[in-house]
């Protein structure tokens, strides 16, 4: 009900964008939480963690709304899921016209044709397996898709079925000459196939949108603290993790008026700021000025820890055999 309110906070910042369509984005990340049998036994654990030395973790797929930031769809599976095995699930939160943006993990054919059946536009880095990426080529092409002979494991026989034969998408070829990106060169695929309205900068910007779900999902877990979980059953997890959206996107909505009042973008307006006065604020009081934040297009930093982790090392086997080798029988003493 929140983000179904929260959709039309700014309806005015984002027609003039993309040619009066919303973009949304779509990310897939994860969770952890304490170690109990329920939660492994529904979620699992890193494969290169040994028995008891590793904690449950959950696969989180999300999808934002690009012009306020709104989280608008999440879904938790187990940790070994693919991206795309609920892709299909997030598109009821679209309309027809409606643009999802996300990474090669959403650029494959069975995706595209859904895309292109429900009316929604998709714009997504090109699948590696095509084989397009150290190919050259024009920059802006119409290229048909074939179906796949193998039925992707997220759709039913009956939709594997229903889908074309052949669709028709755009490729756009991508060149980047800022400094300090880990990619240069690389292929948009997209069923936006009006090329005069839709020229090659625009979708190469709305795939740039693409990062600000990096920049959500840190707000998410570092900020708020879904990084790590503290329930111990699975309903309590689904609980925690409703909440900590319904907060994030309450702050969103501070955000939202806080820069309609300041005449700024409500992604420029302090994330932590707004939870701040999130926090302290009581009924009735009034939405002061919140720190603006400066616009700082092309900024990168070196991705590098400064603080140094403890030097203990990390624990490969239980901690029953573990105190075991250190001669230690019986429950720990609490005196």
């Amino acid at each position: 009900m929140l983000a179904e309110q929260c959709q039309g906070a700014e309806p005015g910042r984002w027609k003039g964008h993309w040619n009066g369509r919303r973009l949304f984005v779509i990310d897939g990340s994860s969770f952890s939480m304490p170690d109990t049998p329920e939660l492994q036994a529904a979620f699992g654990q890193h494969s290169q963690q040994a028995v008891g030395c590793g904690f449950p973790t959950a696969h989180l797929l999300i999808q934002f709304a690009a012009h306020t930031g709104f989280a608008v769809k999440t879904i938790v599976s187990p940790l070994r899921t693919h991206d795309m095995a609920h892709a299909a699930a997030t598109h009821d939160a679209l309309e027809r016209g409606d643009i999802l943006v996300g990474d090669r993990a959403f650029g494959s054919f069975a995706h595209l044709a859904v895309l292109h059946r429900r009316a929604p536009y998709g714009v997504f880095r090109a699948h590696q397996c095509r084989g397009i990426h150290r190919r050259p080529g024009p920059r802006d092409r119409f290229v048909s898709y074939d179906k796949p002979r193998r039925k992707p494991a997220w759709l039913t026989a009956e939709e594997y079925a229903d889908l074309p034969e052949t669709i028709l998408v755009r490729e756009v070829r991508v060149t980047l000459t800022e400094p300090g990106l880990r990619v240069r060169d690389f292929v948009l695929a997209t069923t936006l196939l009006d090329a005069v309205n839709y020229p090659p900068s625009m979708i190469a910007a709305m795939y740039g949108i693409r990062w600000s779900a990096e920049v959500n999902l840190r707000h998410l877990k570092q900020t708020l603290g879904l990084d790590v979980l503290r329930s111990h059953t699975v309903a309590g997890v689904t609980k925690e993790l409703h909440a900590f959206v319904i907060i994030y996107n309450l702050v969103r909505r501070v955000m939202c008026e806080a820069g309609r009042n300041q005449k700024a973008q409500s992604n420029r307006i302090s994330f932590v700021d707004a939870l701040r006065w999130l926090r302290h604020t009581k009924p009735g009081d009034a939405l002061g000025e919140l720190i603006v934040l400066p616009d700082r297009p092309g900024r990168h930093q070196p991705r590098v820890k400064k603080r140094r982790p403890k030097s203990y090392p990390l624990r490969t086997r239980p901690r029953r055999e573990l105190r075991k080798k250190l001669g230690v029988t019986g429950s720990p003493s609490l005196t």
